[in-house]
């Protein structure tokens, strides 16, 4: 006679790559003086983290109220690390390299700048989204610039186990893992001004010499 049972089961998660699991039956008789054991069953686990989801967005402080993006400015980006994974991402760490048109950044959640990257070190990550990681920096938009200057900025994070960086997404548009940018709008607000004296002094006669001055200003961005 033969009797065969079964039992499913399902795999923990996060689970780190390449872990063994292992089971093996037992056996027992009221007519078998030890128990007889099973064969041992066993395989190797196969997982690894996703980073692949992570996205960065960007919103404007409009400081001069003209309803534009304009220099001046202020800009706060947020990076969310998301871990969409079977396995905890382990040493996290996210980097993001500062536009040149942005100035008087500051840092949130540890991160430290240094010349114009900022790097913050996340440590292990385990799966979304119990663990998801926000990261912040703001920035002031350099005055002046050329009116339709994209300022164009993307974060990317590593960890031990992926192959290479990932880069992070802008939501807002349908484009893959494509950089955040934004268009920076500006104008020019020139004036003249025009003044005479006569270098003689007194009111002005013939043959006097007279000094004229133009001041030309830019009060725009």
């Amino acid at each position: 006679e033969e009797i065969i049972l079964s039992f499913t089961a399902v795999i923990d998660s996060p689970l780190d790559n390449g872990t063994i699991i292992q089971n093996q039956g037992l056996l027992v008789a009221n007519e078998v003086i030890q128990p007889v054991p099973t064969n041992l069953v066993s395989f190797s686990v196969i997982s690894a983290p996703d980073l692949s989801t992570t996205t960065k967005t960007v919103i404007t402080q409009d400081l001069d109220s003209d309803g534009q993006v304009s220099p001046g400015d202020r800009v706060d980006y947020t990076i969310e690390i998301h871990n969409t994974g079977n396995s905890v991402a382990s040493n996290v760490v996210v980097t993001d390299q500062i536009d040149p048109y942005l100035e008087n950044v500051v840092v949130g959640q540890g991160g430290v700048l240094s010349g114009d990257t900022i790097t913050w070190d996340v440590g292990d990550m385990g799966i979304s989204p119990a663990v998801d990681v926000i990261l912040t920096f703001s920035a002031v938009i350099a005055s002046p610039l050329v009116d339709g200057t994209i300022i164009s900025n993307q974060a990317f994070a590593a960890a031990d186990e992926l192959a290479s960086q990932v880069p992070s997404d802008d939501p807002g548009t349908s484009e893959v893992d494509d950089p955040t940018d934004i268009v920076v709008h500006s104008q020019a607000v020139v004036t003249a001004t025009k003044t005479v004296s006569d270098q003689n002094g007194g009111d002005p006669m013939p043959g006097d010499t007279l000094l004229y001055i133009i001041t030309i200003q830019n009060s725009g961005n």
